[in-house]
């Protein structure tokens, strides 16, 4: 099976995939919105594409993630105050 060409179909644009990625994260605005939905009536393959992406950050959201140390977050207050008070002086 050749997963390139189900990850990136060549006939879907740069631009239509970023679309597409923007549309499943609900950051377009309402025009871009209705664009890119215009285009997926037109486009099983775009339709596809992002059931596929959508699918995948789904898949993302369900491992879990690691907390960081206390310590790790006092070294980082400690370099970002640092960072502040040299261009304060």
């Amino acid at each position: 099976m050749n997963w390139e060409s189900i990850i990136m179909p060549e006939k879907l644009s740069l631009y239509l995939r970023e679309q597409a990625v923007f549309y499943i994260l609900n950051t377009l605005s309402h025009k871009e919105e209705d664009s890119i939905k215009g285009a997926m009536a037109d486009s099983a393959e775009l339709r596809s594409y992002v059931e596929e992406v959508r699918k995948t950050v789904d898949a993302a959201d369900l491992i879990p993630g690691k907390e960081p140390s206390k310590s790790f977050l006092e070294a980082q207050r400690l370099l970002l105050r640092g960072q502040i008070d040299e261009r304060l002086e």
